[in-house]
């Protein structure tokens, strides 16, 4: 479950810039215990003392992204469209604002960002576009 979700760090980052915390799936931060266990992905009804931060899925934080961002500024095109998809690596995600949409002008990107998961990559985007406003 954890590669589906965003991980805890980048979950209290989003918390913090006002991404809604209503989700299915949480981390839940406790402190230290015994065994040096100190949080946990939960899914079940918040509980007990801690602090809880969303853990969205790539889909929540997509649902949030506006699919066309309009900018005026110089060299950026006035409507971007948001692309996802896989590094060619393999290794992780590659989303973005791009200016064109043929495969030749993927490289004119304005905003790209590249993380292992998809989640954490539109929740690092979703960070960025919360920085510029």
């Amino acid at each position: 479950m954890e590669v589906l979700v965003v991980t805890l760090e980048t979950a209290k980052k989003l918390k913090a810039a006002g991404f809604p915390q209503e989700a299915p799936n949480y981390w839940y931060e406790f402190g230290d215990t015994s065994d040096g266990v100190t949080h946990e992905l939960r899914t079940d009804t918040k509980c007990g003392f801690g602090r809880y931060s969303a853990a969205p899925t790539a889909q929540e934080i997509a649902d949030q992204l506006p699919r066309k961002l309009r900018l005026d500024a110089p060299n950026a095109g006035t409507n971007l469209m948001l692309k996802i998809r896989p590094t060619q690596s393999s290794a992780g995600w590659r989303v973005g604002y791009y200016n064109s949409t043929t495969r030749q002008d993927l490289r004119k990107q304005i905003v790209e960002i590249l993380a292992p998961t998809m989640a954490e990559a539109l929740a690092l985007l979703w960070l960025k576009l919360q920085e510029a406003k």
